[in-house]
């Protein structure tokens, strides 16, 4: 890549947090010990920067991609969630999500939508090398992070923290998610973007990364069936 510019260490430095901290951050301290926390660093670190990413958004773009049909779509998505937030009922869940994880709600909907408008708007401004550059910079940094995911999730299968869990983690690993299928899910998801960014550097790649590119797709696999969760296992063969 290019020297990077302030912009581009910002956005790497936001979303290197979110996808580095996201995945392993926990709490004993709060109720909800797992999702809880996780949304409370996505709206730290969006909030933080809120203002001024909002105004980059609207600033280094044109008004017609605001009309262009993909960005319609997502308009017309959060509008619908919009209306049905003020119609509700019960305003506060709608707000915030399920009470104890403030998740699902309008705050965590408009969140993931600022997200990933910043990312593409970011991306599409790069040149094709770039972008790619860039995108496999975000992949290694998510697949660092699932690393300790998995590491810690295999640890717990050997009891590392069996007397703080009334579960029986030995049995179903849940890891830094708090729940099997969720990790399941989420390493399904790893092992694909990890098989992609191999691919799509393959013929670059020195022997260490190859070894460390299987050593990473056996603890993940070793990590899931530790999970014992089926519609993992039926994830991962569709994925294939």
């Amino acid at each position: 890549m290019q020297q990077l510019s302030w912009l581009d260490r910002f956005s790497l430095f936001f979303f290197g947090l979110i996808l580095l901290g996201t995945p392993v951050i926990l709490s004993p301290r709060t109720n909800e010990i797992f999702q809880f926390n996780k949304m409370m660093l996505i709206f730290f670190v969006l909030g933080s920067a809120g203002v001024w990413l909002s105004l980059r958004l609207f600033t280094v773009t044109r008004l017609r991609f605001w009309l262009t049909p993909g960005m319609l779509l997502w308009w017309l998505f959060w509008l619908s969630i919009l209306v049905s937030t003020i119609l509700s009922i019960d305003s506060y869940t709608s707000v915030w999500g399920y009470y104890s994880r403030f998740q699902g709600g309008i705050a965590s909907i408009t969140a993931y939508l600022i997200l990933s408008i910043w990312l593409f708007v970011w991306l599409k401004r790069k040149s094709e090398a770039d972008r790619l550059a860039t995108v496999r910079w975000l992949v290694a940094l998510a697949l660092a992070s699932a690393v300790l995911v998995a590491g810690y999730g295999v640890a717990q299968h050997f009891g590392i923290d069996d007397h703080l869990w009334k579960q029986d983690v030995k049995s179903r690993i849940f890891s830094t998610l708090g729940q099997p299928n969720w990790l399941a899910g989420y390493l399904v998801v790893m092992l694909n973007l990890l098989w992609l960014w191999w691919l799509s550097q393959v013929e670059k790649q020195h022997q260490l990364k190859r070894y460390l590119t299987w050593g990473m797709t056996c603890l993940f696999l070793l990590a899931l069936l530790y999970t014992r969760s089926r519609s993992g296992l039926v994830g991962l063969t569709a994925s294939w």
